[in-house]
């Protein structure tokens, strides 16, 4: 973890609830003041966008078709916020959100999966007449 991170920590496990072995609840780790509907989450298992983004997190958004990057601590357990508007886990402003915007203007994304083939990111968007694939790389 740099300076301009803050680590959010996991509540477990006491704060973990057991529903019979069936799964387990966690309190949110980050919060959205303004609404937004996440429609995907994905973690990108390949260093395809480099080493800076690999095994870390992406939420769509489906309202703002924005694509959201949340870096993970390296246990996988917990998210790693800027130091700033986000550090207390919340994004109360879409200033705040310009921090963790990784790509945006694509419309209503409706999916985000990274190919098992070759390893790249790809958003699905969808308008009242057709659909989009985008496929995501890295801008040089």
């Amino acid at each position: 973890m740099n300076q301009t991170e803050k680590h959010i920590a996991p509540h477990y496990p006491n704060d973990l609830v057991d529903f019979d072995r069936k799964g387990k609840y966690h309190p949110p780790q980050f919060t959205w003041f303004d609404k937004v509907v996440p429609t995907g989450i994905t973690f990108l298992n390949s260093n395809n966008m480099g080493n800076l983004y690999k095994n870390d997190m992406f939420v769509a958004d489906a309202k703002r078709g924005n694509i959201y990057h949340f870096k993970l601590d390296a246990q996988r357990t917990g998210i790693m916020l800027p130091i700033g508007p986000l550090a207390d886990g919340v994004a109360n402003s879409s200033d705040s959100l310009d921090q963790i915007v990784f790509g945006k203007g694509f419309g209503a994304i409706t999916d985000l999966k990274v190919n098992p083939y070759d390893g790249n990111l790809y958003a699905l968007t969808f308008d009242e007449k057709q659909g989009t694939v985008f496929k995501i790389v890295p801008n040089n």
